[in-house]
């Protein structure tokens, strides 16, 4: 994107009504929605990327910036197309003045919904209509579509984590060395393609629920994500060269998977995507309550008799 204060995230862009705006999507039917959705894409980079610059981690911050900005630049053609275009024509002096228009089909998507999808943001300047149907600025339109089809990728990854966890548990229970090994990777790889997606503000440093029952073992402290996919990826490199030497079997290293497992490793995973349920109702709501049984399963496995 061109750099400016506006995709930098020094100020935000904002349409002040619309008798700023000359365009012929300025009047008429769904004109004032039609500015929220505009003013709505404006807000929603403001608030993400400047919850993105909070985090501390260099290459976790460089990863979410860059499918934020890639979001950015979504759309093609003549005029404003994208919401890089946007900030440059809102820039310039005098009215908006961009004819291009496009339909928003993602009924409870990014936009299309009565309240926001992130926490943060304004529902006075910028939510929509609970349609599959909605007319908008092309540069919007585009930017929300974006950011839908990337949050699709973030709940694939959020769905195969937790089926992972449950073939964990299995081979856990039946002392499966090779099973354990493989749901480990699986686990570690769902976490690395959720992570460049992982916009919630405030939420990049977690405390996992502690295990309150007897012989529980809390996890103190505060754990980043990007700490537990390190801690996953040392186990996984530690159980495997145990295995190389031959001095240690394959219930052995078992037993080794399930210490870790208990010392909190996936369960920090499994606390992250339950506050992005928390965080973004609008955008995975669909999957809270498989959220919620996935952090009671881990809640239990992590008990010590």
């Amino acid at each position: 994107m061109t750099p400016n204060k506006y995709s930098m995230a020094h100020q935000q862009a904002n349409i002040p009504s619309l008798s700023w705006v000359d365009a012929g999507w300025g009047k008429g039917d769904n004109c004032a929605n039609k500015l929220r959705m505009m003013n709505g894409a404006f807000e929603t980079f403001f608030v993400l990327l400047q919850a993105i610059q909070d985090c501390e981690d260099d290459e976790h911050r460089n990863v979410m910036t860059a499918e934020l900005t890639d979001a950015g630049d979504a759309g093609w053609g003549s005029g404003v197309t994208d919401l890089d275009d946007a900030f440059t024509h809102w820039l310039g002096p005098g009215h908006w003045t961009d004819n291009n228009v496009g339909s928003y089909m993602k009924a409870h998507g990014m936009f299309g919904g009565q309240n926001p999808a992130f926490a943060g943001l304004s529902p006075s300047c910028c939510w929509g209509l609970p349609t599959n149907i909605m007319p908008g600025p092309l540069a919007a339109v585009n930017f929300f579509s974006a950011l839908d089809d990337k949050m699709d990728k973030l709940q694939d990854a959020i769905q195969d984590h937790n089926e992972q966890l449950s073939l964990m548990a299995k081979a856990v229970a039946s002392k499966n060395g090779s099973q354990v090994d493989k749901a480990f990777k699986a686990i570690a790889k769902a976490a690395k393609t959720a992570k460049p997606f992982l916009w919630i503000p405030k939420a990049f440093g977690i405390v996992p629920k502690a295990s309150d029952g007897p012989g529980g073992i809390a996890v103190q402290g505060g754990i980043t994500f990007v700490k537990a996919i390190s801690d996953i990826d040392t186990f996984l490199n530690v159980q495997q060269q145990a295995l190389q030497t031959g001095i240690f079997n394959n219930e052995t290293s078992t037993a080794f998977a399930a210490l870790t497992f208990a010392l909190g490793k996936i369960p920090v995973l499994g606390f992250f995507y339950k506050k992005i349920g928390q965080n973004i109702p609008g955008l995975i709501g669909c999957i809270n309550a498989e959220i919620e049984e996935h952090y009671r399963m881990i809640d239990r496995m992590t008990q010590v008799h």
